[in-house]
């Protein structure tokens, strides 16, 4: 039998993407900043902790093993034990699951577990170099779309690069803006539907940064430029989906739906969580803030991956013997409104549960007042590594105060893959 695992605490730095000096960030440095005021307001010492494992999708060049280099800056010990996931967008998720599977099998008791990434061109080409933002923008967005970038930043290295590889089918089917087109097709979700739901969500986000829901999750950090960053920047308090209407189809032209409005930004980014065993709330006299009862993965064709989560709620609410009515909070990362909508449908789709879950009937409606009440992605940005340990974090804080309550975060993954985890809110004997 599994034992159980604790979420502590937690923090996030603010996810930062507009400005134009937001690029003054590693990758480590950010989970520095995260892991540093996570650990400040523990009762446990540093070099109790006895694991770090940190997701991250753009590791810094020369710095591969990026979870044991953020250890030894935060002061864990020497023998503290520390490694690094990747998953693409779903690394930070990949991070806490690993995490749950050491916890749960009593190989370790305490683990700060999470994850980092950047990805405002500035921080990509202090963390990558010019080569590396070349492939890494060329690979998510199509080399034929982004020859012109390529072009320039190749022209700035002393030697040219070999071109990257040949990714445009399996990016414009799976993994960039055409594969939200794609599902907003099947689904019939129009271009109004997109920006009224892109709206919400800075609606949403910007009431709840004024109402002071992420006060204690997200912690204010400092540039190198010496610029103090408090909140997340991309969120727009008052954005219209009659504004939102105005922007031009990013992939489609221009008969598109998908647009730079109705997706969410890249951004700079780290969250990180402290983990426990029950042994060692009990040792170290700690209070519970939320339980991960499991996680399920799945996997689709990659031209549907956003789909994907779908899938991995499927499983997961299978292996718990739940439906999606007993979920108090749903939180879907906001990659696009198509594939959050496309995805809302697809669980209460009769033909979607017989063809594709290969169930009787369909999972069931998503209360909308359920799903990301706080606003999502399309708001706060979408950080590769921090994505999926932030909505754990936002899910474990939200139902802190109602003991037994449970909560869903999924995320989908490059290449089809998807993941979601199961929270229940408080400490229930």
């Amino acid at each position: 039998m599994n034992a159980r695992v604790f979420v502590v605490d937690g923090v996030r730095t603010p996810f930062l993407g507009r400005r134009p000096e937001s690029g003054s960030f590693s990758p480590a440095d950010l989970a520095v900043w995260a892991g540093r005021a996570l650990l400040s307001r523990s009762p446990v010492r540093p070099e109790r902790v006895d694991e770090m494992i940190l997701g991250c999708m753009t590791p810094p060049l020369g710095d591969g093993h990026i979870a044991r280099t953020v250890a030894l800056r935060l002061g864990l010990g020497m023998d503290a034990q520390a490694f690094s996931v990747q998953r693409q967008g779903a690394s930070g998720l990949q991070a806490l699951s690993c995490a749950y599977d050491r916890l749960s099998a009593q190989r370790t008791h305490l683990v700060v577990a999470g994850g980092t990434d950047v990805a405002h061109i500035a921080s990509m080409r202090r963390t990558l170099g010019l080569r590396g933002v070349a492939r890494l923008y060329a690979a998510k967005f199509g080399p034929r779309r982004l020859a012109p970038l390529y072009d320039f930043l190749s022209s700035k290295l002393r030697s040219a690069p070999s071109p990257p590889f040949d990714v445009g089918h399996f990016v414009g089917q799976g993994i960039g803006g055409r594969g939200a087109e794609i599902i907003a097709q099947r689904f019939g979700i129009n271009r109004l539907a997109q920006d009224r739901y892109a709206a919400q969500s800075h609606e949403r986000a910007a009431s709840a940064w004024k109402a002071g829901r992420f006060d204690g999750e997200v912690e204010a950090i400092y540039g190198s430029n010496g610029a103090f960053y408090v909140a997340d920047d991309a969120v727009r308090a008052g954005v219209t989906f009659e504004q939102l209407a105005e922007l031009p189809a990013l992939f489609d032209p221009p008969y598109g739906t998908v647009t730079a409005g109705n997706s969410a930004v890249m951004v700079d980014g780290a969250a990180l969580l402290l983990l426990a065993s029950e042994a060692a709330v009990k040792r170290f006299g700690l209070t519970v803030m939320a339980e991960i009862v499991g996680y399920a993965w799945a996997g689709v064709d990659p031209a549907r991956r956003r789909l994907g989560m779908v899938h991995a709620i499927a499983k997961l609410l299978r292996a718990h013997n739940l439906k999606l009515g007993d979920l108090a909070h749903i939180e879907l990362n906001e990659e696009s409104s198509a594939h959050v909508l496309a995805c809302q449908s697809a669980c209460a789709a009769d033909d979607y549960a017989h063809d594709e879950l290969h169930r009787e009937a369909p999972l069931g409606v998503i209360d909308p007042a359920r799903l990301n009440p706080h606003g999502g992605a399309l708001a706060m940005g979408h950080s590769f590594g921090a994505s999926g340990a932030r909505l754990a974090l936002h899910v474990a804080r939200s139902l802190q105060e109602q003991q037994g309550a449970l909560g869903v975060v999924a995320l989908c993954a490059g290449g089809g893959d998807a993941g979601a985890m199961l929270i229940r809110g408080g400490f229930v004997s």
